[in-house]
Formats: structure tokens, C-alpha cells, sequence
């Protein structure tokens, strides 16, 4: 970025005045940089990097660096420096900031200070400029340097926001992922073949998801949908769950239930909001004769397609208490003689070419 003075080259024979007005418009051309550079970063890192080289161009120093600490102020961190060594960085990461003092020993010449910002969870940062045996700072160069510094701080503040909202996302998912293997526990309980059965389709449905060119958030509420596409039959009584025979009208129309007793069990969780509806339509036939609401083709949700083809693929090669599993091959054929009718058959192509990828892969 070129330096803003450029802007307005002084030329011979002008007043004091009209220098006086170029140089205030170079400073705020300069701060106007600055501040559109401090407000556009999304990484502390990026920050601190690009606001010490544009504040050494702006002012003209010698040595310019961003600190930042936490709560407890044990540990500095150099978020940038510039015309700094790596020991007087090091000096400056190990000293104690609580007085906002610099030795004149790390860094001597005429020093212009700022503590950016005090978060609510008490972090610090600190915006050093420093001109070695340089002219010392106008009031209207440290006044401009305030104002970039706050910009900096407001940024900081908001970087560090975002981060702690993803750490703490990233917290609570991992909680959730512990309630997932808790549940999934107890269906096994209830149905041994069944959590291992949705544990173990997962990673098929998200490869499919992948082939159709699914974005990360659409993956993400796939997975869940996969583990959780059978969650509803907790509500099933065993005695149906583990019936050796054909099931009775009414049997079936409790199991046919399972998928809205699925969406009722997930409805209480925000961040599976998506998730729901994937779960109830998971057993939706592509002709419309599926359930629990009957709809047919490009009504059915695109991730709830994925997850009744990869469910009926992993059903047909599991062992049941009403019947033996059978191969792989024959799995597929029974996909490929319901295609267009009971499957999506793009649903079934993608699924037939991640199984044929596995193959080639083993």
C-alpha cells in the first residue's frame, strides 16, 4: 500500500496554512487505511501484520508492534511487529505490562503507547510505535494514533468473539457427540443390530453426499441424519423391534411411526434443527408409497433419499430376526430392480459408484 502523503505532494511557495491543511488531510487519508484495513481483518495474526507495516509507513518509525494477552496476563503474544529483532520481540512478549511501561533498553528512542482494549474477560493488547532517535510525536500524530489504536482493539474484540464462539461450539458439539453415543447406546439396548447398523452407514451416506457435491454444512446435518435416521425406534415396544415373524397391521403402523417419534426426539436441539426433517422423510419412497406423509420424487428431501438408500442397502446386508442377511451383490441388484420406484435412481447411481470407489480402493 502506498503512503498517503503521496496523495498531496507540497509544492514551493505555499503558505503555512495551506501546509497545515495538506498534512491534516494526509493524516486522515492515513487513519481513513489504517481503519479500513483494521476493520476488514478476520484473523488476530492478519491483524497485527498488516497494522505494524502500514503504521511504520504512517509515521515514519523505526520499530512498530501489536501484543495481546488474556485474563490471567501471564503470557504476551506478538500479534505483529515490524523493524523489531527476534530478541527484542522476545523482550517484549516477557515483560510485564500491568504499569503499560516499555524499557528504554528494548527499544530506546521516543515511544508512543497504547492499551488498545479491556475485554470483559480481561484481555489486554497494546499498540507500540517507536521512532528511534527520531522527532518526537505531535499531538495530532498520537491523537490519530488513538483512534487507530481503538479501531484495533474494537477489531481484537471482535476477532476474539468469534473465536470463543467457535471454541465454545466446538465444546458443545463434542458434549453432544457424547449424548449421541449415549443414546445410540441405549437403542442398542433395546435393538442390538440396529445402533452398530447407524453407526456403520455413515460414513456411506456422507461419501454419497460428497459425490452430489454437498456443501459442509449440508454434510454436517447428513452425518447426524445418518446416526440418527433410527433414533424414534426407542419408542417401539422390543417385542416388535425383535419380532422373528412378519409384522401384524398394527405392528407396522408403530414402526411406520418411528420416523416422527425421531423428529420429536431431535426437536428440542437447535443445532439439529436441519437434522429433523431429514429423519422423518428417511422412509419416503421416490413413487410416493412410503412414509409418514407420502411424498413422492423431488418433494423428499435430497439428504432423506440418501439415507433410504443407504439404510435399505445396510439392512439388506445385516442379519435380522426375521431373516439371514444377504450379499453385497445381491443388495445391489434389489437397489438397482427398485430404481424409479422405490429409490431415487440418481440416489442409487452415486451410492453404486461410492460402493464401486471402496472396491478399487481395498
Amino acid at each position: 500500500m502506498e503512503r498517503n502523503s503521496s496523495i498531496v505532494p507540497e509544492v514551493g511557495n505555499e503558505s503555512s496554512e495551506l501546509r497545515v491543511l495538506r498534512r491534516r488531510f494526509a493524516e486522515a487519508s492515513r487513519r481513513a487505511a489504517l481503519i479500513a484495513l483494521v476493520n476488514a481483518a478476520e484473523d488476530a495474526h492478519d491483524l497485527g501484520n498488516g497494522v505494524v507495516d502500514e503504521l511504520r509507513q504512517a509515521f515514519e518509525a523505526q520499530a512498530a508492534f501489536l501484543l495481546d494477552t488474556d485474563s490471567g496476563h501471564d503470557r504476551w503474544r506478538m500479534l505483529g511487529a515490524a523493524g523489531l529483532t527476534r530478541e527484542q520481540e522476545s523482550s517484549l512478549t516477557g515483560l510485564d505490562w500491568t504499569d503499560g511501561l516499555l524499557p528504554n533498553a528494548v527499544v530506546p528512542g521516543h515511544i508512543a503507547l497504547f492499551e488498545t482494549f479491556a475485554g470483559g474477560e480481561g484481555r489486554r493488547s497494546v499498540v507500540g510505535v517507536a521512532r528511534i532517535n527520531g522527532r518526537p510525536f505531535e499531538d495530532s500524530e498520537t491523537a490519530m494514533l488513538d483512534g487507530i489504536s481503538t479501531s484495533v482493539g474494537q477489531a481484537l474484540e471482535r476477532i476474539w468473539s468469534v473465536k470463543d464462539r467457535e471454541r465454545l461450539i466446538t465444546e458443545l458439539e463434542s458434549l453432544f457427540l457424547g449424548t449421541v453415543q449415549s443414546l445410540a447406546n441405549a437403542l442398542e439396548a433395546k435393538h442390538r443390530d440396529t445402533a452398530d447398523h447407524a453407526l456403520s452407514m455413515v460414513d456411506l451416506a456422507v461419501e454419497v453426499g460428497r459425490q452430489l457435491g454437498f456443501s459442509e454444512a449440508q454434510l454436517h446435518d447428513l452425518r447426524y441424519a445418518a446416526i440418527f435416521h433410527d433414533i424414534g425406534k426407542i419408542a417401539t415396544p422390543d417385542a416388535i423391534l425383535n419380532k422373528p415373524g412378519p409384522l401384524g397391521p398394527g405392528e407396522l403402523r408403530l414402526i411406520h411411526q418411528h420416523t416422527i417419534f425421531g423428529e420429536q426426539i431431535l426437536a428440542p436441539v437447535p443445532m439439529l434443527s436441519g437434522v429433523r426433517k431429514i429423519v422423518r422423510h428417511d422412509h419416503e419412497r421416490w413413487d410416493g408409497n412410503g412414509y409418514p406423509d407420502g411424498l413422492e420424487a423431488e418433494e423428499i428431501p435430497l439428504s432423506s433419499r440418501i439415507v433410504f438408500v443407504v439404510d435399505a442397502y445396510n439392512a439388506m446386508i445385516s442379519d435380522r430376526p426375521y431373516r439371514e442377511a444377504i450379499s453385497s451383490e445381491r443388495a445391489v441388484e434389489e437397489l438397482q430392480a427398485n430404481s424409479g420406484a422405490q429409490f431415487d435412481p440418481r440416489i442409487v447411481d452415486a451410492f453404486l459408484r461410492v460402493l464401486a470407489d471402496r472396491g478399487r480402493s481395498r
